[in-house]
């Protein structure tokens, strides 16, 4: 964190606010705390950090004030230049309303500057700021910096060991910081905090009181004491206070099995620390899909929002809220110390390229494994030439006849399971299935990952399908992956099991260690230009990049095309990128059909011959493109004339060292 070793300066002094309160190393949100810079009410208020020398910054971190006022951070923004003229160049502007105490990481990508300026453009307005932090390179040639983190091993032909960070912000300095170093350590499971808090409710319904949604049952009949169950409110709400503020990444949510789950349909969460309006006006997470089906378990994701309440709640109408279960997962804080910035990182930490050799170029070349082959596999039963083990064999041939795929015979809830030999870290299962015949028999197939064999494996942690062949596991650990179809008489076949994860350092240095190569995901839609098929008055191409999620297309934040036949709209990246999530933001004001079926593709031809990332085919805003490689992102209606009306388009990637 650059900031303390900077000056501060604002341009005007409130009261007892003034600028080197922001960076003085105290988050304390209430402003009479005196930890908080605050100006006067001026005409484009600003607060700037002179780093005395120019700095390569990664991350400008903000903190909100809590007691009051948060919305007065509306369209701030965050400058970084070697120039006071203009205040320097624009990192980020964050349009929304900030939540009270609030704390806001602005991703810079490296941007050089002495000055980081923040202010708020076009009005008069006061600006209050109770701490700036400022993540930045110590030296852009500095690579001994990563020392800090491998803490040592525990022998050198054993496991490497990596110390656990601070937070989370410094996951990104970490990465920044080694530059040419291509390894990044595998963060710890996010724990359920949902634990910790105190549940409440708007009102209560026979036996479903509020704390059965985190008792950690995720049984799914009501009937069975599993579940909180309100009246037939309106506009029902169910709260977790988590007694502090935390940063929630994930929350998960599963409806209730044995009637009544349509009850959940445009269910929302909210983050926040407000209690105003029950919660409902706190930061909105965004849901992974419907919550609509019976059983259903469905995430919303948080991004890292910051909030003491988690609020779940039916928007304008009538109904009746139950949930069977309600996990928050989020990040903890470290009591570990921060990085000594009063010493010289070079004179106490290794460089590992010239120091380790042998380990820098083993961690260069570090990348996921298909483990699958390491393993045995087994089935339920064996169906004539189909034995367990074809699904391991390294062919992908489709046809059954040609002694590829495993085959069971039409067992109840078939199963295959993989045994690994020792527990694993598995990131992502991908299943082949068969091409000749039968396909539509891996409908509702389901992957589990666990150290049980219990039922057959078929309880332990299950994977996330989002309906195609590849199934996250986000890192569970276990020793066997269980493939099986639940509640049918059917056949299962499987073409190809891979499983890829992550193995223990290697005995040997000079091996290649498969350990995960992965930088952060980075929206880098802005990096790029955008073109569309035609123009339908004032909805440019651009607008679906220019930051603004605004879903009404007349305030001019969405792009508009006429109605072209397979309209199309373009982002070209300038060079090609490792595409990780398309998120596409549909219009709300009318006309939303008019995305049904949308396609996104990913790759390097202005040709329609690159590979489908995904389509849509309901009401759906990611689409995971799973490292697809590619200069252009095409969004487009294919075989129809339409409408193509997007309000933003977000493409998540990696960028390189």
């Amino acid at each position: 964190n650059m900031a303390r070793m900077g000056t501060a300066t604002q341009s005007s002094t409130y009261e007892n606010g003034i600028p080197g309160r922001a960076n003085d190393g105290s988050k304390n949100t209430n402003y009479y705390g005196l930890s908080c810079s605050h100006t006067m009410a001026d005409k484009r208020p600003w607060w700037r950090l002179d780093l005395k020398v120019s700095r390569a910054i990664n991350i400008v971190v903000l903190t909100n004030r809590l007691d009051c006022c948060s919305e007065r951070l509306k369209w701030v923004q965050v400058r970084i230049g070697d120039s006071l003229k203009n205040q320097g160049r624009i990192c980020v502007t964050f349009s929304d309303v900030y939540s009270p105490g609030a704390t806001v990481g602005f991703c810079c990508y490296g941007m050089k500057g002495r000055y980081v300026t923040v202010f708020i453009p076009n009005r008069r307005e006061f600006l209050t700021l109770c701490e700036v932090e400022v993540l930045a390179n110590l030296n852009l040639n500095l690579v001994s910096w990563s020392g800090f983190y491998l803490s040592g091993f525990k022998s050198w032909k054993s496991e490497l060991q990596i110390r656990e960070l601070p937070d989370r912000f410094y996951i990104r300095c970490f990465y920044y910081s080694t530059l040419l170093l291509h390894f990044i350590f595998k963060e710890s499971p996010l724990p359920n905090m949902s634990g910790m808090g105190t549940a409440t409710q708007s009102s209560v319904y026979k036996i479903g009181i509020a704390k059965h949604a985190i008792d950690g049952n995720k049984n799914g009949n009501h009937r069975k004491l599993s579940c909180s169950h309100t009246r037939a409110d309106k506009s029902p709400w169910w709260r977790l206070d988590l007694q502090t503020t935390r940063t929630i990444m994930t929350v998960v949510i599963t409806n209730r099995a044995d009637c009544c789950s349509n009850r959940l349909r445009n269910v929302e969460v909210r983050v926040g620390n407000s209690l105003q309006n029950e919660g409902r006006d706190n930061y909105k997470c965004v849901p992974e899909k419907s919550a609509t089906l019976p059983g259903a378990t469905v995430r919303f994701c948080c991004y890292g929002a910051s909030g003491r309440y988690v609020t779940v709640f039916i928007p304008n109408r009538r109904e009746f809220l139950t949930l069977c279960e309600v996990e928050v997962f989020g990040i903890l804080p470290s009591n570990l110390p921060l990085p000594n910035q009063s010493r010289s990182d070079d004179k106490v930490l290794p460089n590992l390229q010239t120091s380790y050799s042998t380990l820098w170029a083993a961690l260069k070349n570090s990348s996921l494994q298909n483990i699958a082959r390491m393993g045995t596999a087994t089935q339920s039963s064996a169906y004539k030439n189909g034995i367990a083990k074809h699904a391991i064999d390294g062919n992908k041939n489709g046809n059954h006849r040609k002694l590829s795929c495993s085959h069971t015979r039409a067992d109840r809830s078939p199963w295959w399971r993989l045994d690994l030999q020792t527990t694993r870290t598995i990131m992502t299962v991908v299943i082949t299935n068969r091409a000749d015949c039968c396909s539509n028999r891996l409908r509702n197939v389901e992957v589990r990952v666990g150290n049980s064999l219990q039922n057959e494996g078929r309880d332990n942690y299950k994977c996330a399908s989002r309906a195609t062949v590849r199934f996250c596991c986000y890192g569970a650990s276990g020793r066997y992956v269980t493939v099986f179809i639940p509640n049918r008489r059917e056949f299962l076949t499987l073409c190809e099991v891979e499983v890829f994860g992550i193995l223990p350092w290697s005995s040997s240095l000079t091996s290649r260690p498969p350990i995960k190569y992965k930088k952060d995901h980075l929206n880098i839609a802005r990096m790029g230009t955008a073109t569309q098929s035609s123009e339908y008055k004032t909805g440019l191409a651009k607008h679906a990049i220019d930051g603004n999620k605004n879903t009404n297309h007349r305030q001019l934040s969405c792009s508009h095309t006429k109605a072209d036949k397979s309209p199309w709209w373009r982002l070209d990246l300038q060079t090609t990128r490792t595409i990780m999530t398309v998120v596409l933001t549909n219009r709300v004001d009318c006309c939303s059909n008019r995305l049904r079926n949308v396609e996104v593709r990913v790759g390097n031809s202005l040709k329609n011959k690159f590979p489908v990332c995904g389509c849509a085919s309901r009401a759906t805003v990611g689409f995971c493109c799973y490292g697809a490689s590619g200069r252009y992102v095409t969004v487009f209606i294919p075989n129809r004339r339409e409408f193509l009306t997007l309000c933003e388009v977000e493409v998540f990637g990696i960028l390189p060292c």
